[in-house]
């Protein structure tokens, strides 16, 4: 219980001063080998100089409600990072942020939403927002009215650790989804285990008859990857390419220099055509 209650003190503090950081995971292409987006993960550095994993402290945040500002800084923050990187290297990729139960659950979250993407100047195709199977199974038609005012403002929709929950495969047709993210205990295991190979390439089958992207979380192995392209994965995601990195760390090792001269008065449209050049 002390543990406990030094832990809140010790978050509200953080929420209060800023503590937490960003680091960006690249998610890949899998038939080009470019870098098509990244995934924002929260890190809370430590006076010692390590980084306390979100394990350790984002259950005790959803308990006690202070994952509501955390979540609005985390996005808000990705949103202004990923402007940066577009309009700095003349790409066009998309920022994938985790949004939590208690945040998607929040009355006002379509509108903090729509706040932080109009003050932040990002283009709502930058974003897309990673809610989970059990997120959505809470409040069905709920979720659904959610997710449809979402995408209808322009942001992508991910599922989560895809296979891990309890959707219907009834409901899952009417999920305005963009993305299955195939978790990673799947991806680790299909080599050893023919059951998780035939999940992997099972929900790939599913992701492509109903039209959606397909990624796979936790690729740490060169053989994975042919693997995967057979079975009709379109995106990965894991140590193979890249571990998560500050902000500044993922520009210098993943954003090439190259870009319009003239980026900062490019249009969207301008920068999704040079990127589309870039991959072709």
């Amino acid at each position: 219980m002390a543990e406990r209650i030094r832990m809140e003190s010790n978050i509200r503090r953080a929420v209060k001063e800023e503590e937490f950081v960003l680091h960006y995971q690249p998610k890949v292409d899998i038939t080009t080998g470019v870098v098509c987006g990244m995934e924002a993960l929260i890190r809370w550095p430590q006076e010692d100089g390590t980084m306390m994993s979100p394990t350790e402290f984002i259950p005790l945040t959803e308990e006690t409600g202070q994952i509501v500002p955390i979540g609005s800084w985390v996005l808000e923050q990705a949103c202004r990072d990923i402007v940066a990187i577009n309009i700095d290297y003349g790409k066009y990729l998309k920022v994938a942020v985790n949004i939590s139960p208690k945040q998607f659950r929040q009355p006002k979250f379509l509108e903090v939403v729509r706040n932080i993407v109009t003050e932040t100047e990002c283009d709502p195709t930058f974003l897309e927002l990673e809610i989970t199977e059990s997120m959505m199974m809470e409040d069905v038609e709920g979720a659904i009215l959610t997710m449809k005012d979402i995408r209808s403002i322009g942001i992508a929709l991910s599922m989560d650790d895809f296979g891990t929950g309890y959707s219907s495969l009834a409901y899952l047709r009417q999920f305005p989804l963009d993305t299955l993210k195939i978790d990673r205990s799947f991806i680790c295991g299909m080599m050893e285990s023919s059951a998780d190979a035939s999940i992997v390439s099972a929900i790939c089958s599913i992701g492509r008859n109903l039209g959606l992207g397909v990624i796979a979380e936790g690729v740490e192995h060169e053989f994975e990857v042919p693997m995967l392209q057979e079975m009709g994965c379109t995106m990965i995601q894991g140590y193979l390419y890249g571990k998560p990195l500050p902000i500044e760390e993922f520009r210098a090792k993943f954003c090439e220099k190259n870009s319009p001269s003239d980026h900062g008065a490019a249009t969207i449209a301008e920068r999704e055509k040079y990127a589309i050049s870039k991959c072709s």
